[in-house]
């Protein structure tokens, strides 16, 4: 798993994403092959933005909050081991890469709303919103501030809660949660607590 925002620039100019934040997952998808004697010979490179030292994935998504690493690793690469055709175009695929970030930011960071239901598979990330039901494969990769699901269903996911984050009621077998800090679950008999971390966390029992 990499970091929000991860994706992909082509050669052609087109920007490769995808909603879990992976770029093997997004070579996976688009049968991209990366395995090239020279760097010359690739026809996509990797890339991420990230946000700067004292931001955070809920600042806005402009310049000054975000910086974008053109990389082939976690490290960030100079032009020098870049292939020449992306060199040269770098100028201009920076703004198609910046849009392809700033629709992604709009639909997957929610912050102070009221959603009536999450049902697809994007890794949204949640700061003092209220999401009344999740279902289908919707993930939420993270909870924070005063953040609350009311009900999980069929195979959804909370991957990571903070703050006063709560929620109410999981209603599958298939739900997975992994709680930090201080966290309330209120959980269906079928519901799965996985990857216990914190013992200060509270569970409160609740039926469906």
């Amino acid at each position: 798993m990499c970091d929000f925002y991860s994706g992909i620039i082509t050669k052609k100019g087109k920007v490769l994403d995808g909603y879990k934040d992976s770029h093997s997952s997004i070579k996976k998808e688009y049968k991209l092959n990366d395995d090239v004697k020279e760097i010359n010979d690739l026809v996509f490179f990797p890339f991420e933005i990230l946000p700067k030292d004292g931001k955070t994935v809920f600042d806005e998504p402009i310049k000054k909050n975000w910086e974008l690493n053109i990389s082939a690793s976690h490290c960030k690469v100079s032009k020098n081991n870049m292939p020449d055709w992306l060199v040269k175009d770098l100028e201009k695929f920076e703004p198609i890469i910046w849009n392809g970030f700033k629709k992604q930011w709009n639909e997957r960071i929610l912050i102070n709303k009221t959603v009536k239901e999450l049902k697809e598979p994007k890794y949204y990330f949640l700061k003092d919103t209220t999401v009344k039901s999740m279902h289908g494969s919707s993930i939420i990769k993270s909870m924070h501030g005063s953040s609350t699901v009311k009900s999980m269903h069929d195979s959804s996911i909370v991957k990571s809660m903070h703050g006063s984050s709560i929620v109410e009621s999981m209603c599958s077998i298939y739900t997975l949660v992994i709680i930090f800090n201080n966290n309330i679950v209120k959980y269906h008999k079928q519901g799965i607590i996985h990857n216990w971390e914190d013992d200060k966390c509270e569970i409160i029992k609740k039926w469906c």
